[in-house]
């Protein structure tokens, strides 16, 4: 017999892994509230972020947009849950909406470029046009090499704001550094175009109305020393204000707009000044210039001006500022005062008494004008009395001021 040959049984099939569906938006919503509620908003967050990219392959726009809004909702402290839902309100075209919350964004994470060059894109998008100037300043101090942030920078400033000096920079460092990116070629041609134009530029930007309010107060005089005391007493002058020395310092830069427009002037000044009691002094300066350009008789913005460069040590800026402020307003005692300061600080002695000895002829009781004049009479031994005689004055006048416990420490030294 023929063996009959045998033959091998076929292979048994491939063992099947049971699989599931992957999980839907709303399942992964639910896992992130019970994440939250476990105290755990990072993992509730990245789930929240998880269910909307899902929603977005699938097209689920509202999905989509219910998933970030529980991001937001869950992990109200992460930056990053509110960046997203800015993005996404941009992409709607609700500009409003998205500065809000890229604002918010910003405000918990200060050093996050790309949500400062997110909320500049909101910002352009609800025409506030100097506000996201600002961001992209502050994306560029992060990072330098941001080829979309200085870009936009230098286009915001072209056809925008009308600032061609400003422009002219920001598309000559765009070819500097981005030579490779298709858009060094427009660049380069924009540069050539604006090399003409005029050198005067604004100072840096910003944004957010206050109430109109008052200047700060006058600044105040440095601490009584016992150093020794300065030069001889003069008359006080009853005739014209001193005529201030030409500096050699520093001017402020800006242009004045062909029509004065009160209005807008008074609202730039306004958003100034709330920067300035909550201390961004760069928002501050651009706003107080915004006021004069528009208005180049506002006395109160340059004088603000003059006190925030000031605080900032920019004495030349703050000295033009003042002097300024006080071609307008030539009998504002407050204005010379801070002036007389700054040119002491500058080391223009004898232009800061002119300055105080007009305020006293004016005003004999002016205390802090007798107490910074004493000041700087104390600094030359030969006029101690002439330093008395306001220092005295001055606690007379004052006598419960803070500084009149030191002056009459240096009284009684110098007897």
């Amino acid at each position: 017999m023929t063996a009959v040959p045998r033959i091998a049984p076929p292979p048994p099939a491939p063992a099947t892994v049971a699989t599931s569906a992957p999980p839907s938006p709303a399942r992964l919503l639910e896992d992130a509230r019970r994440q939250a509620a476990a105290e755990k908003p990072q993992a509730a967050l990245a789930l929240c972020l998880q269910a909307a990219e899902l929603a977005q392959r699938s097209g689920d726009a509202a999905a989509r947009e219910k998933a970030l809004r529980a991001g937001v909702e869950l992990a109200p402290d992460r930056a990053d849950a509110h960046l997203a839902l800015g993005r996404l309100l941009l992409e709607k075209k609700d500009a409003e909406s998205a500065v809000r919350a890229l604002q918010q964004a910003v405000a918990l994470a200060s050093n996050n470029a790309d949500a400062h060059l997110a909320l500049a894109g909101a910002l352009i998008a609800d025409d506030d046009h100097d506000a996201a100037v600002l961001s992209l300043r502050k994306v560029l101090q992060i990072r330098r090499e941001d080829p979309e942030a200085r870009w936009t920078l230098a286009a915001l400033y072209d056809t925008a704001l009308g600032l061609k000096a400003d422009a002219a920079r920001e598309y000559r460092e765009f070819v500097n550094l981005f030579p490779q990116d298709p858009r060094a070629v427009k660049a380069g041609e924009r540069l050539r175009a604006l090399q003409p134009a005029a050198t005067v530029t604004a100072a840096p930007p910003p944004a957010a109305a206050v109430a109109a309010a008052p200047p700060p107060q006058p600044a105040p005089a440095p601490a009584v020393t016992s150093a020794p005391p300065a030069a001889p007493a003069t008359a006080a002058p009853s005739g014209p204000p001193p005529v201030l020395p030409v500096s050699a310092g520093r001017r402020i830069e800006f242009r004045v707009s062909a029509q004065r427009d009160i209005q807008g002037a008074t609202t730039a000044f306004n958003r100034g000044y709330g920067y300035h009691r909550r201390g961004d002094l760069d928002r501050a300066i651009y706003d107080y210039l915004r006021a004069v350009e528009m208005d180049s008789r506002y006395v109160l913005a340059f004088y603000n001006l003059g006190d925030v460069y000031r605080q900032r040590g920019d004495l030349d800026l703050a000295r033009d500022a003042y002097s300024r402020a006080l071609e307008i307003s030539p009998e504002d005692g407050a204005i010379r005062y801070n002036l007389a300061l700054v040119l002491d600080l500058l080391g223009e002695t004898l232009p800061a008494q002119q300055q105080l000895r007009f305020i006293l002829a004016r005003q004999p009781d002016h205390a802090a004008a007798h107490y910074m004049l004493g000041l700087i009479y104390t600094r030359d031994i030969r006029s101690a009395p002439v330093a008395k005689a306001h220092l005295q004055k001055f606690v007379e006048l004052q006598p419960s001021d803070p500084k009149a416990a030191g002056v009459r420490q240096w009284l009684a030294e110098h007897p």
